[in-house]
């Protein structure tokens, strides 16, 4: 260091303290803009003003091209007020941006939001002539945003909120785009990521708060971000020079060691520069000084006192004269010379007045490029002081500012391939030179992580790149955007809730005057929400499985407002407002919807009614209304209006069982519950795009099995990667918020498959949230470039996905039908909960079969990973050895139900305590501890017919238990007449086992293992009167629900049998064409086998096609039966035909993404992550390399001139130099 430090001062740069006039040369290699350059030997240019620029001509690719690209700054002018430039640049509302407002009102908006409770690091001067920045000048103190906000109102100048450290992670990436309360300020914004800058990768935003004394400044120095910032108060000088003044201006960095100017205007200094942007030295300084500041002492007394030799040998050299340098901890970035008149060390002369000047006002932004050096003077901070938002923005790559990976990736399918050899590539170069390259770094990690992200989605796309969530804690704001009970509490009279609830109770219509209490309330809660439009949210016939994304809602949004029809004008004026009847009421074409028949063209109405049990919600401006569907005359046309009525049934029956069994006399309702565990596979979205059958179908229709995919079990609760974790995390918080209390979430069996499950709640509310769940999961899977599948069985092979539905009965007093409690009402209610059950499987065993019959699941039920199409009850070994005793004459209390306790063997553990019967995955309808779990859900489907049939069977046992004793028969010898009746559906064996479908038969248990088979059964004679009984179903809605299942199973099966035909003609046999003529000059052995492989596939695929030309019309049972039995099989042939031919084909002749490729891009980005790592781990080698001979160079040094820092320096020579004035942070 010594050397280069003597070259500098020979050339002229540096002498006795001050800056030369003959300094060095312009430093080259960057490319981008500066107003200085030599000409003929002498300095030109420079001096005159910004480019001032207004916002409504600033387009981002103008923006871009103009400045960005070309390395240069220029101002841009709102002529709007402060919290009118936020909403220029954020969509922030003006409301949302009050605390950017002047003086008091300002900070008073800013102490009363969620960020005034923010814990914030404020630096603190110990008196008024120092400056913010210095080494002592006080302690960094750690406080509350709204305690600082009462000094800054009480005019405190002692005080400056400004930049804030990140937490990070491991591998040294922050955890967060910003400190707490920046994001809580800018929580409601529309785009986090302003268009303006969309190019450009976000690393940080920062506030800056303070009185600064008028006149001050922030010293010379250049940061390491592109740099948005936006002026809220006060004004403000900037002072530039560009990058390439880096020699004559000489910051610390280059005074110390060695600085590299990069071609986009970065500069980096020999210490390299961390995953934050900020080099490794500073980190180190300003960590330093914060210890100092902040009077912790160096643990080590000795490295202590060897930093001192070493600092004061290299403020005095070999010949005795003072090196320009500076004991305070400065960074690397800061210069130690001022434009400002006056200041003990000027800037040299050849720079004096040849900055270029940016003044600002409140509204105006500013973008400043990387490493243009800047000195930032305060004036008119009087009115409650200076505050600016800095947007700290990574710079566009070195040498390609235009193309992005993003784009490349949304090209095709090769584009994603090679984005990932890409990846691979870059991660070598950075190796080779990390500082350099680092932009690239971010911005490639921020396209792989995040796909087609949009600006909306920065805060997703930072979780992605980190692996760590950001933003508010998702916990904290659970249930901010549901119209609960709390906010009717807080919002509606105490006596509109008591009747509300009474409506609920006994079902009565919501008065006409509570209507308009309750619709003016949701209508001023939705809009504090940001909510514009309202949607009647409800779940048409759509067919059930197989469904591209799943079984989604439906609903047209319709905006907040109305025409005051009071007005005497002939145009009325609008009003915002939410009418009362257009909130418990709305009306739509039902002809447009599957309906069995129920609705045609020319008899078309139908109507949507506010399910008033199912609580609304906002999400995306739009206010939700939960909603039943039914015709002009009443019959439903939607899953859940046979829901609601089964509940009713449920409560009905309940109440008249406790009734005649003497249990629960205080309840006054009954209500069932249901918990659902919903699978899924993730994909990457470009490869199953590429894929027709997946996009067609939800599942591929060809592919051979991968080599590796589920053996070993390594997949099941390993670790969830990186894209997924961030996906789940997003949706978890989403549903959160509309008041879904999600609770668990993990890998699954299968690659590339996950689970996430709720809390179980009131039926018709959980079923309302699954379809919100799937509705989330497709929403913000698009935005991390991802595709959900919820397909029952997408990929053959391997495990398919259910949705296993945990579901029990209960009362409003807390008694559950299937908890075997301790008392004798709850051990009695839970023998003949059971009893009921049992009897509702026994007697309609072909109507949950039904139930969930799809043609999705027929490729999952029965493959030794879900439970068989045999329908069976599993309520424990233990308790079907008791169902025998009751048979025998014992008595209802005799089973024991209590837990018990096993030891683990080890000391460090405690036992557990086990439920008292153990679980069966075999089992169809397994016992769970405290309700039954239907097994047999597909994936795919919605909750609520599987619910309503659960329901239905069990009010039938309820009804059938109640009529015996209302008959005159005991309890008990009710309950053992119903066992002994109904015990042949009572199964606690292996149901993948062969001998139980051969036990099933002789028990007379139906074997119902396709659709076609469960389905023709659905409106049986028993079946109708089951449903019109309990009022669930007329007999026409009985037959319109059997004619929609038949139609959606044809429909399914039509469009595989079309898309796989269509995919041998356009894809497979043209590969075969191509691969088959490469053999031509090839020996017969190799020849032959291809081509008899490749024949087959025609003449498997034309058996395909006459087999659909056949299909019988006009008979829908017929059809189906028909796709089934002859269709299906042709299908099932052609596949295996052109899987064989994969086997031989060239790999790169395959025209669609290998079921291989499709499993290794499932773990494409945990790859990217472990590129990540590697580099992180280089940049760790490198770093240690570095101290190692910084420590030898240390030691070396000290021993050295330890005897001549003891003796006088020579006459005139001072050992130090006083930092220059670094007043209050810009």
């Amino acid at each position: 260091m010594g050397g280069r430090g003597r070259a500098r001062r020979e050339n002229g740069a540096i002498s006795g303290g001050r800056a030369r006039d003959k300094g060095p040369r312009l430093r080259r290699g960057y490319r981008g803009f500066c107003p200085l350059d030599y000409q003929q030997g002498e300095l030109v240019g420079g001096g005159g003003f910004v480019e001032r620029r207004p916002w409504d001509s600033m387009e981002p690719s103008f923006f871009y091209e103009e400045f960005v690209k070309q390395r240069r700054p220029v101002v841009i002018s709102t002529g709007r007020t402060a919290p009118g430039a936020l909403e220029a640049l954020f969509g922030l509302r003006s409301e949302a941006a009050k605390w950017a407002s002047p003086g008091s009102e300002g900070t008073a908006a800013m102490r009363s939001g969620p960020a005034g409770q923010c814990q914030v690091e404020v630096e603190r001067r110990a008196r008024k002539t120092q400056f913010f920045g210095q080494q002592d000048a006080g302690a960094r103190e750690v406080t509350t945003l709204s305690q600082f906000c009462d000094e800054i109102d009480e005019g405190n100048e002692l005080a400056y909120l400004t930049t804030q450290a990140l937490p990070e992670d491991a591998r040294g990436c922050p955890k967060a785009l910003a400190p707490p309360h920046v994001l809580n300020l800018l929580q409601e914004a529309e785009n986090l990521r302003p268009k303006l800058v969309s190019r450009l990768v976000p690393v940080q935003y920062n506030l800056w708060f303070g009185r600064s004394r008028e006149g001050s400044s922030s010293g010379l120095h250049h940061d390491f971000h592109d740099n948005i910032y936006v002026l809220l108060r006060g004004c403000k000088e900037f002072r530039l020079f560009s990058p390439r003044c880096l020699d004559i201006l000489s910051p610390v960095g280059v005074v110390q060691g060695d600085a590299k100017l990069h071609p986009n205007g970065l500069i980096s200094y020999v210490s390299g520069i961390r995953s934050d942007g900020a080099p490794v030295s500073v980190a180190r300084a300003w960590g330093a000084g914060g210890s100092e500041r902040n009077g912790v002492p160096n643990s080590d007394d000795e490295e202590a006192e060897l930093d001192q030799l070493l600092t004061e040998a290299m403020e005095t050299d070999v010949d005795g004269k003072g090196r320009e340098t500076d004991k305070s901890p400065l960074p690397d970035s800061f210069c130690q010379v001022s434009t400002c008149e006056g200041a003990r060390m000027p800037v040299p002369t050849s720079l004096q007045g040849r900055h270029i000047t940016a003044t600002l006002k409140v509204g105006d932004l500013l973008y400043l490029p990387a490493s243009w050096f800047h000195e930032v003077i305060s004036y008119g901070g009087d009115a409650g002081g200076h505050l600016a938002l800095n947007l700290w923005m990574a710079p566009p790559r070195v040498n390609d500012y235009k193309r992005s990976l993003q784009e490349a990736r949304d090209k095709d399918t090769e584009g994603v391939r090679k984005m990932v050899r890409d990846a691979k590539q870059e991660a070598a170069k950075l190796r080779n030179s990390f500082a350099a390259d680092r932009p690239l770094y971010a911005e490639m990690m921020w396209t792989v992580a995040m796909g087609q992200a949009t600006s909306s989605a920065v805060m997703q796309a930072v979780s992605a790149v980190t692996g760590t969530p950001v933003g508010t804690d998702p916990l904290a704001t659970m249930g901010k955007n549901m119209f609960d009970d709390k906010v009717m509490a807080e919002k509606l009279p105490a006596a509109v809730i008591k009747r509300f609830q009474e409506c609920l109770i006994s079902g009565a219509p919501t008065t006409e005057e509570d209507q308009k209490i309750i619709a003016d309330t949701m209508f001023e809660w939705a809009r504090e929400r940001g909510a514009v439009d309202f949607a009647h949210w409800f779940f048409p016939l759509r067919g059930q499985g197989g469904a591209v994304g799943g079984m989604l809602g439906a609903y047209k949004q319709d905006t907040l407002l109305d025409l005051e029809f009071s007005s005497k004008f002939v145009t009325k004026p609008m009003k915002a407002c939410l009418p009362a009847e257009r909130l418990f009421q709305g009306e739509t074409d039902g002809s447009s919807f599957p309906n069995g028949g129920l609705r045609v063209t020319h008899s078309a109405a139908a109507f949507t009614t506010w399910d008033r049990s199912s609580l609304p919600f906002v999400l995306n401006k739009t206010l939700y209304i939960p909603c039943a569907f039914i015709t002009h005359f009443g019959k439903c046309i939607d899953e859940k209006t046979p829901l609601l009525r089964s509940m009713d049934a449920v409560k009905a029956q309940g109440l008249r069982m406790l009734k005649a069994v003497g249990l629960g006399k205080d309840a006054q309702t009954m209500h069932s519950y249901l918990g659902w565990e919903q699978e899924f596979f993730v994909l990457d979205a470009a490869l199953y795009k590429a894929r027709p059958d997946l996009v067609n179908t939800g599942r591929t229709l060809f592919g051979k099995l991968p080599t590796r995919h589920q053996q070993g079990d390594l997949n099941y609760f390993q670790a969830i990667p990186t894209s997924v974790q961030t996906l789940l995390d997003n949706v978890q918080a989403a549903m959160l918020e509309i008041g879904c209390p999600m609770a668990v979430k993990h890998n699954e069996v299968a690659p590339g498959q996950h689970e996430m499950s709720p809390v179980f709640r009131v039926a018709n509310v959980s079923c309302d949230s699954n379809v919100f769940f799937m509705e989330t999961m497709n929403r913000e899977a698009a935005k991390l470039g991802l595709q959900v599948l919820f397909h029952e069985k997408p990929f053959a092979g391997i495990n398919g996905s259910g949705k296993h539905a945990n579901w029990s009965v209960g009362t409003d007093t807390g008694l559950n039908f299937f908890y075997p409690g301790k008392t004798e009402e709850g051990k009695k209610l839970y023998v003949s909960g059971i009893a009921c059950l049992a009897y509702g499987l026994s007697q309609y065993n072909e109507l949950v079969r039904c139930s969930v019959a799809t043609a999705g699941n027929d490729h999952r039920l029965g493959a030794q990973e879900a439970p068989p199409a045999i329908i069976s009850l599993y309520p424990g070994q233990g308790f079907e050895q008791f169902v025998d005793a009751i048979i025998g004459g014992a008595d209802l209390l005799g089973y024991k139900a209590e837990k018990k306790h096993q030891q683990t063997g080890c000391s460090q553990a405690m036992h557990i305590e086990a439920n008292v019967e153990d679980r069966n995955r075999t089992a169809p309808f397994p016992f769970c501890g405290n309700r039954f779990e239907f097994r047999a859900v597909g994936s795919s489907q919605n909750c609520c017919l599987p619910v309503m049939v659960c329901n239905a069977i069990m009010a039938a046992g309820m009804a059938s238990l109640a009529g015996l004793i209302e008959g005159g028969m005991s309890h008990r010898d009710a309950v053992a007449k119903m066992f002994k009746e109904n015990k042949h559906v009572i199964f606690t064996g292996n149901g993948y086992s062969a001998e139980w479908r051969e036990e099933a038969a002789k028990r007379g248990l139906p074997n119902l293992n396709t659709t076609p088979k469960a389905v023709v059964t659905w409106s049986s004679a028993k079946n109708k009167k089951l449903f019109e009984d309990l009022k669930i179903y007329t007999k026409e809605e009985t037959e319109a629900r059997q004619e929609v299942m038949l139609e959606n199973y044809i429909t399914c099966l039509t469009i595989e049998a079309q898309t796989m035909i269509n995919m041998v003609e356009t894809g497979f046999i043209p590969a075969c064409a191509k691969d088959l003529k490469k053999c031509d000059n090839m020996s017969s052995k190799i020849a032959q086998p291809r081509k008899v492989a490749y024949e087959a596939i025609v003449d498997e695929l034309e058996k395909l096609k006459a087999s659909l030309d056949a299909m019988p019309h006009g008979d829908l049972e017929k059809e189906a039966t028909y796709l089934c039995d002859s269709v299906k099989v042709k299908m099932a042939a052609l596949r295996e035909a052109v899987d064989k031919a994969e086997t031989m084909m060239e790999s790169s002749l395959y025209p669609y993404p290998t079921r291989q490729e499709l499993a290794a891009e499932q773990s494409r980005l945990e790859a990217v992550q472990r590129i990540q790592c590697q580099v992180r781990g280089w940049q760790g080698r490198k770093t240690a390399k570095a101290k190692r001979s910084r420590d030898k160079q240390k030691a070396s040094l000290a021993t050295e001139r330890r005897e001549k820092l003891l003796q006088p320096p020579p006459l005139g020579v001072r050992r130090t130099y006083r930092a220059p004035n670094i007043g209050a942070a810009a």
